[in-house]
Formats: structure tokens, C-alpha cells, sequence
């Protein structure tokens, strides 16, 4: 009788872990669903393009290949990083500038200019033209912006995978991807939110919208944001921790000479730097051979259908020192003032240099 009763007990006990292990697997499940769900529905990085709040976080590639895509086949095509978002359709004279779209990315590097230049000579209808914003710092950068990007939306054009909408699944169970959310949802639905730092037309062409209005209502300091930009961006561009890399000016060659392969017409200008910021750079021996770098890489390819501008100082194209939102970002007018310049051959060094 003894050894029944044990034998029930025991069983009575498995049945009891059983049901424990089958409830605790349960709530795991139901947190991690609820979890995905809410990252879905949230979407604060725009990963799942559900479109039901604003995205928290910009895919700023994804935002451009989702325009250009629709934008058809444009004949003029501006490159470049965030320096180059400003620039709108350039109405000063250059071939095919009748349909323009700007593929400026920011943070974009070598690597991205090579992407892109792969995916433009595929195309059934190549651009006429290209115009490309060059850092001197791009000479020393590696990797790609665009990578991510290009995974979940293919240059190509291709369908996402459900192998890659189920890695986001996955990512999204990230605890800093849960507070996105969570701020987001606070942020609508609590309290104010603020315009984000850039927005983009269908033409791709950028625009601070937060920045504008509080200069317009006297609230943006440009003086402190140029110490602040300076000590915590500009400088560490020049820093000896990030020298001139032969593989990055071999993937601009390579990004020129398929330009030019493909009959393309190319102009490619070095950004301009706030006065400010330029007088602390010009002392800097890390500066000095960024710059010598990219203009000796830029004159290299010095031909009938390449042009090379350096507009490092605004004086080369009348640029004013209040044209800029830090050491780096044009404002609207200082843009076109630039694009003005870029039509003007007494600027194009290739003809100084031929």
C-alpha cells in the first residue's frame, strides 16, 4: 500500500513540474510575442514599415531607396554625405538637371558611393549626370552606411526575404529596441515630439525643419553649436586614429572610373567647412594631408567629363559664415549658392590642372 501511495505521490509530483514547465513556457511565449508585437505595431526604426506612428529612428538609406525607387530614372543624381542633403535640383545649367534626385546619405563612405554607382550603370536608363559632395575625411573611412540598408531593401529592388523579416523579429526582442518603443508611444501619445533632423522631399533633397525654426525664433546659438560640432566631430575626423586608408581611395578610383565608364557626366566638389572651424583645421598636419589626398585623388581623374571643385573655403564660391547650421551643414540659400558655382568653369580645377 506504501509503495502505491508512493508511486502516486511521484507521479502526482511529475504531473505538477509538468504543468509548472508547460505555464512557465507559456509566459515566456506570451511576453516574447507581446514583445515582438509591440515593436511591430511601435515600429520606432521603421523595420517593418507598418506606417501606424512616426519612426523614432531614421533608416536614412532605407528612406532614400524607398524615394529613389519611386522617383523613376532621374538624369541628374547628387551623391554625398550629410553635407550634400541640402542641395536641391540644381537649375543652374548642368546636363539633365530637368529631373534630379538627391542620393545623399549620411555617414556616407566609399564603400556606399561604390553601391550606388553599381546600382546607377545597371539601370535601363543611366543618369546623364552625377554630382558628388566628397569629404577629404572619406579617404580614410572603410565600411558601408548602406549595407544595412541594401539587406532589407535591395539596390535591385528585389522582395525582402522572410528569412530577414524574421532576423528583425529577433533584433527587435533587443532591450534598447523595447525602449525605442516605449519612448515613441510616450512621446505620441503623452507628450510633445519633436521634428526630427531631417526630412526629405520626393526629389530625396533634405531639410532641418527643427533647426529652422529655432532659428527663426532666435533660439539656435551658432556660435556654441560650432565650438560643441567642432570638439566633438570635426576634430576626431582629423585625429591620427583614422589615417588615410589605400583602400579607400582605391574604391574611389574604382567609383570614377565606372562613372565615367558609363558615359556619365561627373562633378565632384569638395564641401565646404564653416570659416570658424577651417582656421582651428589648418594648422592640423592630419588635415592638411586629407585634404592633398582628395584633391590629388580628384585631379587624377581630371578629364572632358570630370570636374573638380574645391569649395573648402567659402570664399571660392561666396559662401557667408551664417549659412551653415554647424562647421559642416549648409542652409538652404548657401546650397544654391554653391550649385551657382559649380556651373561656373573658372572654377573647375580640372581646367587649372590640365
Amino acid at each position: 500500500m506504501s509503495d502505491a501511495v508512493a508511486k502516486l505521490e511521484v507521479a502526482d509530483a511529475a504531473e505538477g513540474a509538468c504543468r509548472f514547465v508547460a505555464a512557465a513556457v507559456t509566459i515566456v511565449v506570451l511576453l516574447l510575442g507581446s514583445t515582438v508585437a509591440l515593436n511591430v505595431v511601435a515600429d520606432p526604426r521603421n523595420e517593418f514599415h507598418t506606417g501606424l506612428y512616426p519612426p523614432l529612428i531614421l533608416d536614412y538609406g532605407k528612406e532614400k531607396l524607398d524615394r529613389f525607387q519611386v522617383a523613376g530614372a532621374p538624369e541628374l543624381v547628387i551623391l554625398g554625405s550629410s553635407r550634400g542633403l541640402v542641395l536641391p535640383p540644381p537649375r543652374v545649367g548642368l546636363p539633365g538637371e530637368n529631373t534630379t534626385f538627391n542620393f545623399a546619405v549620411p555617414g556616407a563612405r566609399p564603400d556606399d558611393y561604390r553601391l550606388l554607382v553599381d546600382y546607377l550603370v545597371a539601370l535601363p536608363q543611366v543618369p546623364k549626370t552625377v554630382v558628388l559632395g566628397l569629404d577629404d575625411f572619406a579617404v580614410s573611412q572603410l565600411g558601408s552606411t548602406l549595407a544595412q540598408s541594401a539587406s532589407h531593401r535591395p539596390l535591385g529592388g528585389a522582395p525582402r526575404a522572410w528569412t530577414a523579416i524574421a532576423q528583425d523579429g529577433v533584433a527587435s526582442l533587443a532591450t534598447d529596441y523595447v525602449e525605442d518603443s516605449l519612448r515613441l508611444l510616450k512621446q505620441v501619445h503623452f507628450g510633445g515630439r519633436s521634428a526630427p533632423s531631417w526630412a526629405f522631399g520626393a526629389d530625396g533633397t533634405g531639410t532641418q525643419p527643427g533647426l529652422e525654426a529655432r532659428l527663426e525664433a532666435g533660439t539656435y546659438d551658432l556660435s556654441v553649436m560650432l565650438g560643441q560640432h567642432f570638439d566633438n566631430i570635426v576634430a576626431l575626423r582629423y585625429s591620427k586614429e583614422f589615417p588615410v586608408q589605400t583602400e579607400a581611395i582605391a574604391t574611389l578610383d574604382l567609383v570614377f572610373e565606372r562613372l565615367v565608364s558609363a558615359g556619365i557626366e561627373v562633378w565632384v566638389y569638395l564641401p565646404p567647412i564653416h570659416p570658424q572651424g577651417l582656421d582651428r583645421l589648418v594648422g592640423e598636419p592630419v588635415f592638411k594631408e586629407m585634404q592633398q589626398t582628395a584633391l590629388g585623388l580628384l585631379l587624377a581623374h581630371c578629364g572632358p567629363s570630370f570636374h573638380v571643385y574645391d569649395f573648402t573655403s567659402i570664399i571660392s564660391f561666396g559662401g557667408q559664415p551664417d549659412g551653415f547650421y554647424d562647421n559642416y551643414h549648409l542652409r538652404p540659400a548657401t546650397a544654391l549658392r554653391l550649385e551657382q558655382a559649380l556651373a561656373d568653369p573658372a572654377g573647375d580645377r580640372c581646367g587649372a590642372h590640365g
